[in-house]
């Protein structure tokens, strides 16, 4: 991936959570080791919000003798339109919370939420608006 350096994703392999934070460049990540030899489910997932500027997905690097099914494709979508909340700003956070990349998770946000339990692909738009006071 090639990323500014800010961002964290959530990774699940087999429904064991781990978070990656991104370094700064084009760099190669281990996601999973010593697996056996059997088919096994992978999401990784963008924890933090577009704020934290855009990150490059450059692909896999799996080895050549290895099998990759498919996978089925959700027949529900869901499109959440929202702010910082729907990223899920500091919902990992311990109050007084203060806003960064890593007490953010937009695996835990109500819309992820939502779609895994209707089984859904998931579509976020969220984008923190500045405040005006008149």
């Amino acid at each position: 991936m090639t990323d500014g350096g800010n961002n964290y994703f959530e990774v699940v392999v087999d429904g064991q959570h781990s978070v990656l934070s991104l370094q700064q460049g084009t760099k190669t990540y281990p996601l999973a080791s010593n697996l056996s030899d059997v088919a096994h489910d992978l999401l990784l997932y963008r924890r933090s919000e577009s704020f934290f500027g855009e990150t490059t997905f450059n692909g896999f690097d799996v080895d050549p003798s290895a099998y990759l099914p498919g996978s089925a494709v959700p027949t529900k979508r869901l499109e959440v339109i929202g702010d910082s909340i729907s990223a899920g700003y500091g919902n990992e956070g311990t109050l007084p919370c203060t806003f960064e990349p890593k007490t953010e998770n937009h695996y835990l946000s109500y819309g992820p939420l939502a779609a895994r339990t209707l089984g859904a692909e998931l579509y976020t738009e969220a984008y923190k608006m500045p405040m005006t006071f008149i």
